[in-house]
This record gives C-alpha cells, structure tokens and sequence, in this order.
C-alpha cells in the first residue's frame, strides 16, 4: 500500500481530531417508484483513532489490493469470498469497531433522486454519532464518501450545517468529504451497506451476519 501524505487533508484531519474516534460513511439506496421496495440508507462505521492504521493495512491485505468496491466484487469469481472474509474481520470479536445504519423506509415517489430521503438519513446519522448515542464517545469527525456531482456533495454540507443551526450536532462536527482512492477505511461502510442490501433486497443473510452483532439500525 502506498504511504499516505503526511500533509494530506485526511491526515491533517486526523491530527487536529486527536484521540477522539472517526466515523466513515458510505450509503445504499433504491428510490426508483417502479420497484416494490424503495429505501436510503447511510452507514458509518465509527473506529477508534489508534486503530486506523492497523485497520487499513489489515483490510488492504485481506483485499489483496489497494482497490475495493463491493458491488463490483460481487460480480467476479472471488470477490463473494473476499466480501465474506472483510466483513468477518471488520466484525471480528476481539474489534472494537460500531456501526450505525441510519434507514429510509419508502422514499417517496415525488423523492425522484431521493436526495430528501438522504438528507433525513445524515441527519439522524449525524446527530447519533454526536451525542454519542449510538454507544460510544461523541464523534467530531465523520469522513463521508465524496459524491462525483459538485452540486450533491455542497448538498450533504448543507445538510450538515442545518443539523448544526437546529442544535442537532455541535458547530464542531466536521464533514470531511473525499474518494475512498483518498482513504481506504471507507471501504467498511461500503461493505456494511452491500451486506445489509442483500439482506433487504435478496434476503442473503450470510453477509450481514458478519457485522449485525456491532451495528445498530435507526430509521430516520
């Protein structure tokens, strides 16, 4: 794996964050009224801060490359296994990781991008992981997956900063926005929201087993 900057803004993230735990998180969606189940769901996966590295270089090893994504994993020979294996280590039992799933049921149909429905979910994600009811310290850093459409990622920003003006999450919560390319650990929402999606849309249970004993659900 290649080295981090040490003066990337992840790490300068990091570093201002101190020993507080970080949150990441990915989301899963189906909003299309033509479909029988339409839902949004945005996953963090909160990790203790002198774990990110270990965590990463184990998640990289069990991957066997500096590259992950699980839909498309789930189309190749090997990638169900290597899904399987990743979760199994995120939700190891000796791990102290938490994961929150923040759940939409029925997006509406006037929802047409369902972005009405992700504000819902981030915001109740948000506040969650701020007052530390998900069961653990208050989180102040929450690294979200960059979306690719400017106008979407000023979105999630907006919807950070009305959480912080209705006193739902400290003006101290930061939303750092940026490309699992940037950093890997958010490969574990990704793998969280593929697992808990084939549970909901297939009804495969033997991912989402891995993790279900660290994850709570809240329906936003």
């Amino acid at each position: 794996m290649a080295e981090k900057r040490t003066g990337s803004v992840v790490n300068i993230a990091y570093r201002q964050n101190g020993n507080r735990p970080v949150a990441f998180v990915d989301e899963t969606y189906s909003v299309d009224p033509a479909h029988s189940l339409t839902f949004y769901v945005l996953t963090a996966v909160v990790v203790r801060h002198d774990q990110l590295d270990d965590l990463r270089a184990g998640l990289v090893r069990r991957a066997g490359s500096s590259y992950w994504h699980s839909t498309e994993a789930l189309q190749t020979g090997e990638g169900p296994s290597r899904m399987k294996e990743l979760l199994e280590y995120l939700g190891a039992e000796d791990g102290s990781e938490v994961c929150i799933l923040s759940h939409k049921v029925g997006v509406a149909a006037s929802d047409v991008n369902g972005e009405a429905a992700r504000a819902e979910c981030l915001t109740a994600l948000l506040q969650r992981l701020a007052d530390g009811s998900y069961g653990g310290e208050p989180v102040r850093l929450v690294v979200l997956e960059r979306r690719r459409v400017n106008k979407d990622a000023a979105r999630d920003s907006r919807t950070k900063l009305r959480a912080v003006e209705s006193s739902l999450v400290p003006a101290s919560t930061r939303l750092l926005q940026v490309s699992p390319g940037e950093e890997q650990l958010l490969w574990l929402p990704d793998l969280v929201c593929a697992a808990y999606r084939q549970k909901l849309v297939w009804g495969r249970d033997s991912y989402y087993a891995c993790v279900e004993h660290i994850a709570t659900v809240i329906m936003a």
